[in-house]
């Protein structure tokens, strides 16, 4: 069982979302803000973060900087109706990225393969881990990062 929150200001597609992850035996926090978001980066110390991209209390975008910027080796998976945030260079430091639908398989598979990826690179002796190549993530993150923490 993994430790997942889920931020996502919609709280018939958060409450959908934490039902189908539950039912794939995860622990389920759910945040509807970026407040609340932050708190339980903090509190209880998610393995990974599930972060619609339109959250609101500050762009997901915005958001996702903030948290990496607190807890740099949690993966985050991002969550959208729309596109258009992959545009934005920010969102290639989300381990995966996932469309929203009324369907959780998609959502569902992005957790358990982003999960595998932490379980094989733990079994090989890293401790970073993401799509992105060994250890390139801390770079591309650095000006999200840098923005974030100077606030």
């Amino acid at each position: 069982m993994s430790r997942i929150l889920l931020v996502d200001r919609d709280g018939h597609d958060r409450s959908a979302s934490q039902r189908a992850l539950e039912r794939d035996g995860h622990a389920v926090t759910t945040a509807s803000c970026r407040d609340e978001a932050l708190a339980a980066l903090e509190r209880d110390a998610p393995e990974l973060v599930v972060l619609e991209v339109g959250a609101p209390c500050g762009e997901g975008l915005d958001l996702m900087g903030e948290m990496l910027a607190r807890r740099y080796e949690v993966p985050i998976v991002l969550n959208s109706a729309y596109s258009s945030y992959r545009d934005d260079f920010r969102s290639w430091c989300a381990a995966d990225d996932v469309p929203k639908s009324p369907d959780a398989r998609g959502l569902r598979r992005s957790v358990r393969d982003v999960l595998d990826s932490i379980k094989a690179s733990a079994a090989r002796g890293n401790t970073f881990t993401f799509s992105l190549a060994e250890n390139s993530l801390p770079e591309l993150a650095r000006p999200l990062v840098d923005s974030a923490s100077a606030r």
